[in-house]
């Protein structure tokens, strides 16, 4: 069945891209909900991180932002024990496994619109000075709530980045 959707969802997808009226019917909605998602990715600044889960499944990571118009918005990283998707981003829910939880394709628009959504939380909260040093911590202690939350959010997008 998920892989029924995933065909469905990518070929509406490149049916969306070609033309905005689709004739699926199946298609149909998964480019409403693609359309969904669009919407949903259009968070007015500035961002709020109103909760981050961090999962014992293996480091999963669950994000709830909201923005100034209080819409919000939820996703996931996947970093399950032997999961197929590992380092997936899945958007509609806090874990990969919930309801709703639909994968975003590596790479894609989604996943860099998500990834700058962290990246402008943290850097409305902290200098880029503050950052670095986050950064540079080998452990959590003495670190506040949200200071904690931009630290796992900066290791997230360097080992995403690859930065240095």
């Amino acid at each position: 069945m998920y892989r029924v959707v995933a065909i469905l969802f990518t070929l509406s997808v490149l049916v969306s891209c070609q033309s905005h009226k689709t004739s699926i019917i199946s298609g149909k909605v998964i480019h409403e909900r693609w359309s969904y998602q669009r919407e949903q990715l259009s968070l007015k600044r500035p961002v709020t991180l109103t909760e981050i889960q961090r999962w014992r499944d293996g480091g999963s990571l669950g994000f709830t932002l909201t923005d100034r118009n209080r819409k919000i918005l939820t996703f996931c990283v996947d970093y399950r024990i032997g999961s197929k998707t590992k380092g997936s981003m899945f958007i509609g829910a806090t874990h990969a496994t919930h309801d709703g939880a639909q994968k975003v394709h590596i790479g894609s628009q989604t996943e860099k619109a998500l990834l700058l959504l962290l990246k402008s939380w943290v850097d409305d909260n902290f200098t880029e000075a503050k950052q670095s040093e986050l950064l540079g911590r080998n452990t959590v202690n003495g670190l506040t709530r949200m200071e904690f939350d931009a630290w796992t959010i900066l290791r997230f997008l360097k080992n995403r980045f690859r930065m240095k």
